[in-house]
């Protein structure tokens, strides 16, 4: 298998907040009225390349039974290593997924990138397949020197600090935080703060969701990331988790953004946690639980009296 290019990353995409992106993606490389959205693209999986200042390069999809279809790079970008790239980032979401292999359609202008990727010609018929029995999880589709995969712990507050800076710098318009009290250890100083400021107000698309489990404690410890977002109440959008069973039972605290990054902390009253910079599988877990108590929680009284 080649070696990925440099000046470029692969991340899994969201369907629902990126479809702009990649139909336009599809439009543009593929030239072809029939790749425009379809029924199976809110169940499919999707990834998308972007070069170093975030621009999209290439899109590609996966089916739930396997096949991966819709390949599509820009043209500057072909002959770069993008669709193979895409295509092997694809396999490991199906690893991820458990899946017992991938197949396409043969012919194409994807076809290299397939076949360079390891799927096959099965005797008989019209498609490329492989197995995944043999491909090692996640390490194959990192683009180097970028992302890491590897789990970094910390066991402090200035461990957790620099887990945070590197997490926020990486983020580009999407920030979700989940938190007992705001953190005022954590969430402070100009470097941070600045930051967080650029996310909430990176434009379209910008979004930065704070939950918190105890906004009595935080208000009255004046904590600076409620500072913020009492000067950004439309851009920070800030809810107390709800008196239920499952959001009764958090005691973690967490922050995902949009470059499937994740900084947790199994208990929130401690500094002590792991940090991975880019691990779609856990990233998605966290965010489905981040999900579901934000469309349980509400504004909390407290806050609102404050003008948020």
């Amino acid at each position: 298998m080649s070696t990925i290019a440099e000046g470029f990353s692969v991340e899994p995409a969201d369907p629902r907040q990126e479809r702009a992106i990649l139909v336009a993606l599809r439009s543009e490389a593929l030239q072809d009225a029939t790749a425009d959205w379809d029924a199976d693209d809110a169940a499919a999986l999707h990834v998308l390349a972007r070069d170093d200042r975030g621009r999209p390069a290439g899109t590609a999809r996966l089916h739930a039974d396997g096949r991966i279809d819709r390949i599509a790079v820009l043209p500057d970008w072909r002959d770069r290593g993008v669709a193979e790239a895409l295509v092997v980032r694809l396999l490991d979401l199906a690893r991820q997924r458990r899946l017992e292999r991938v197949w396409a359609e043969a012919g194409g202008t994807s076809e290299a990138a397939l076949r360079a990727a390891g799927l096959e010609p099965q005797p008989g018929t019209a498609i490329l397949a492989r197995t995944l029995d043999d491909l090692p999880a996640l390490a194959r589709s990192q683009p180097s020197g970028r992302v890491a995969p590897d789990e970094v712990e910390f066991e402090d507050v200035a461990g957790c600090r620099n887990a945070l800076r590197t997490l926020l710098a990486d983020t580009r318009r999407q920030l979700c935080i989940c938190t007992r009290a705001m953190d005022p250890e954590l969430f402070h100083g100009e470097e941070v703060l600045a930051e967080l400021r650029r996310i909430a107000t990176a434009g379209r698309g910008a979004e930065l969701r704070i939950l918190v489990q105890d906004p009595e404690t935080a208000l009255r410890e004046g904590a600076p990331l409620l500072a913020l977002a009492q000067r950004l109440p439309t851009a920070m959008p800030v809810r107390q988790t709800a008196e239920d069973e499952e959001s009764a039972a958090l005691a973690a605290a967490w922050l995902l953004n949009d470059r499937a990054g994740l900084l947790l902390r199994p208990l929130a009253s401690r500094m002590e946690g792991s940090f991975w910079r880019h691990a779609p599988g856990l990233h998605r877990e966290w965010s489905e639980l981040f999900r579901r108590c934000w469309e349980r929680a509400q504004p909390a009284a407290i806050l609102r009296a404050q003008s948020l």
